[in-house]
């Protein structure tokens, strides 16, 4: 049952001899039977109830189902996944030499004609670029505000006098914009 050879049966009888002793060897090896035939019993009961369960089991729905796994189009699920509106198939067969359909060549206003993009014009001499306006700051607060400032909220002591008045008028003037860094809302503030 456990694939024991003679010599290692022999050598556990030994082993067994001398640790559990001559006296109480009879009741061990009666224990250990004991355990054996119930581990037996309890396999084979185990065995008729999982063949019972075989038998009973209706196979009909593997049957069916391994009916649908033979019959089922693989590259064809995988075809629709992919290519559900078959733009992808069109894409692949039409010629992309072919003369374009009359909808998609009338141009849209502003639109530039693809010769005169061709020919080495630029697109910027058309006019239809526009750079955005620079970015000035507000102007500071008029001096009697930081007066009142200043008049209210004196600077701490650990702060030069300087520095001081720079962070007033920087408080008083307009907030920057929220999504622009520091660095770039107010190019000509310091750091310190």
């Amino acid at each position: 049952m456990f694939d024991f050879a003679g010599s290692e049966i022999a050598l556990i009888g030994i082993v067994a001899l001398i640790f559990i002793g001559p006296k109480d060897m009879p009741t061990a090896i009666r224990a250990v039977t004991n355990i054996l035939k119930k581990g037996r019993k309890l396999a084979g009961e185990f065995q008729t109830h999982v063949d019972e369960m075989v038998r009973e089991a209706d196979l009909g729905e593997a049957r069916d189902s391994f009916r649908q796994l033979r019959s089922m189009n693989l590259r064809g699920q995988i075809m629709r996944t992919l290519d559900s509106d078959g733009g992808l198939r069109r894409t692949l067969t039409e010629n992309p030499l072919s003369p374009v359909p009359a909808a998609a060549a009338t141009a849209l206003p502003g639109a530039v004609d693809i010769g005169t993009a061709v020919s080495g014009q630029s697109l910027l001499d058309k006019g239809t670029v526009s750079m955005p306006p620079p970015y000035r700051p507000a102007p500071h607060a008029p001096d009697e505000a930081i007066e009142l400032a200043e008049s209210t909220d004196p600077a701490p002591v650990v702060i030069p006098p300087r520095t001081a008045a720079r962070l007033r008028r920087e408080r008083a003037a307009a907030p920057p914009p929220w999504f622009l860094p520091p660095s770039a809302s107010r190019p000509q503030a310091s750091r310190y």
